[in-house]
């Protein structure tokens, strides 16, 4: 059985390949196992000072974690949802406290927890077929790898869209809102070409400087099929996506009367309503936030919405987005309650982000996540 984590050298290059292209490279907690591993031995390698990282099979870098597993698995009664998340999140930090510079191809599909592999590092390097997206409100999750500090990064309330609407973007609209560093046309960055390109870096600046020269003038095209461009919108999006609660969000887009706004309406609408509260709460609290705290408040809001289904009362929308979307696929999902009217936001708030009790499994992990007990550095 082929390896779904692939290493190799090359010079000063250590290049890390996602191995599971049937699924869109989708992480499993094993592969985020083996990707911590490879990080803390490039960090301590002497001889390595780049960090390759790319998806196999041309589609996808990474379309995200492999959520109908944890699904299955809590509905049995399991764990692997909390020990998937606690580890993702752990590595997540680590990349973002990586002294090296880390570069990833977003060739591909770029979703949920790719995001999370690629944009704590140092370079995202988008091609023509980048497609990048924070889809979870979907599946009745939230968009989590740390997006409640990196997209309130984004320009112009920008952040805030992509995680209520779930809108994918292309290469040209990931450029110019800073999620992707550089556009190099995909013949360029190879397997293998980019490696010898990068074989003699030792610093971020011949980095990004060998990166430039790779581009060689090359400009991002219009936007892929499924992709919106977001370039002619802008100012909507800074007015309707800044205001303080979704339904106020929805009644400032309803007010844009534009054809753009329409589908931005249907589309907060399609997503769980109970998703939308909690994803705009996690980016308020985010804001200027540390990366670590987000995680940590993630981690515990993962955990409660993951959690097995009891025997009384209705489970997580998690569960029926899953089924509708991932399991089923008749994208029809049963959302509790159905409708943004009917939703208590401070209701919901209060529910969903009440400090778990003192020394439970799910409080220890989130300090140890904040804590930072396990620094990804180089020794040198």
């Amino acid at each position: 059985m082929e390896r779904a984590v692939l290493v190799a050298r090359h010079g000063r290059v250590l290049s890390c390949t996602l191995n599971r292209p049937r699924s869109l490279n989708a992480l499993t907690l094993e592969m985020v196992r083996e990707l911590r591993g490879v990080l803390g031995a490039f960090a301590t390698d002497a001889h390595c000072r780049v960090l390759v990282l790319r998806g196999a099979g041309g589609k996808a870098f990474c379309a995200g974690g492999d959520m109908k597993a944890l699904a299955q698995d809590a509905r049995a009664g399991g764990a692997l949802a909390r020990s998937f998340f606690a580890e993702e999140y752990n590595l997540n930090a680590a990349i973002a406290e990586l002294d090296r510079p880390q570069v990833s191809v977003w060739d591909g599909i770029v979703m949920g927890g790719g995001a999370g592999l690629s944009v704590h590092g140092r370079f995202r390097v988008a091609t023509e077929r980048t497609l990048f997206a924070m889809p979870e409100g979907a599946i009745g999750f939230f968009p989590d790898v740390g997006a409640s500090r990196f997209l309130n990064d984004l320009p112009g309330n920008a952040g805030t869209y992509l995680a209520l609407s779930g809108a994918r973007i292309g290469a040209s609209d990931a450029c110019a809102l800073g999620l992707a560093t550089h556009f190099v046309p995909a013949s360029r960055v190879g397997v293998g070409e980019l490696e010898d390109a990068l074989a003699n870096c030792a610093t971020e600046s011949e980095v990004d400087a060998r990166l430039r020269d790779l581009a060689a003038g090359a400009q991002p095209p219009a936007p892929a099929d499924g992709a919106q461009p977001l370039a002619p919108h802008r100012g909507a999006i800074e007015r309707c996506f800044g205001q303080g609660s979704v339904s106020a969000i929805v009644r400032a887009l309803d007010g844009e009367r534009s054809e753009w706004a329409v589908q931005a309406s249907r589309a907060l609408r399609r997503q769980s309503p109970t998703s939308l509260v909690l994803t705009l709460h996690l980016l308020r609290q985010g804001a200027r936030e540390p990366l670590r705290e987000c995680l940590a408040r993630e981690y515990t809001l993962a955990a409660l919405l993951t959690a097995p289904p009891a025997a009384t009362g209705p489970a997580s929308d998690f569960f029926e987005g899953v089924r509708a979307v991932l399991v089923d696929k008749d994208q029809r999902p049963a959302w509790h309650p159905p409708t943004l009217e009917q939703l208590d936001d401070e209701q919901i708030v209060r529910a969903h982000f009440a400090p778990p009790r003192a020394g439970s499994d799910i409080a220890t992990v989130a300090h140890s996540i904040r804590a930072g007990g396990s620094v990804v550095r180089s020794q040198l």
